[in-house]
């Protein structure tokens, strides 16, 4: 429970459509600073709605415009699934995929709009996927399978997976409608 002194200090500040959890927050109560903080550490997606799909796969990595150390790191994760990206070109709205052709050393440089919907997710997720990783958060990802390749889906999962990356225990937690998931040869039945 909350110490009565708390209690009171809430009933004298809280005030009609004034988010309870907030309010403790600001107060310093600490189980509900706790509350607050949990869902501050999370991230939401939801790519079974075509609106929040347009909206997420705008979004761009914090710092990714102008680091290339930020860059860097974004091409290490599509490296994961897409070795043929090997760097990116950034002007001040247009961003091109920088692409490795086959079997030369010649580059093609895509804009990213022109991209698979599929690397365009893996783009959108790029920057919830660094938070949760950096604060051992957990990431909820409604239709994770939406417009993705199954082994870009088992690169995504094995990133969670793969403690050297992992390193502060950020969680999944994904709905599909992939039954390969459930096979046993990824995840543990309990997982």
């Amino acid at each position: 429970g909350i110490p009565t002194k708390s209690q009171e200090n809430l009933k004298i500040a809280l005030e009609r459509e004034t988010l309870i959890v907030s309010l403790g927050a600001k107060l310093k109560i600490s189980k509900l600073k706790f509350i607050r903080d949990w869902f501050l550490n999370n991230d939401f997606a939801d790519f079974g709605r075509p609106i929040e799909n347009f909206f997420l796969s705008q979004l761009i990595p914090e710092g990714f415009a102008e680091d290339k150390e930020v860059q860097s790191k974004v091409v290490d994760y599509f490296a994961t699934f897409d070795p043929s990206i090997i760097g990116f070109n950034v002007e001040v709205i247009k961003i091109d995929a920088i692409h490795k052709t086959i079997d030369s050393d010649q580059v093609a440089s895509i804009p990213l709009q022109h991209e698979s919907a599929g690397t365009l997710k893996m783009f959108a997720l790029y920057p919830m996927l660094q938070d949760v990783l950096s604060t051992g958060g957990i990431l909820f990802i409604d239709e994770l399978n939406a417009r993705l390749h199954p082994l870009l889906v088992r690169t995504f999962i094995i990133t969670f997976l793969n403690p050297t990356i992992n390193i502060n225990h950020a969680q999944l937690i994904f709905t599909s409608h992939d039954s390969w998931q459930l096979n046993g040869s990824m995840l543990r039945r309990d997982e």
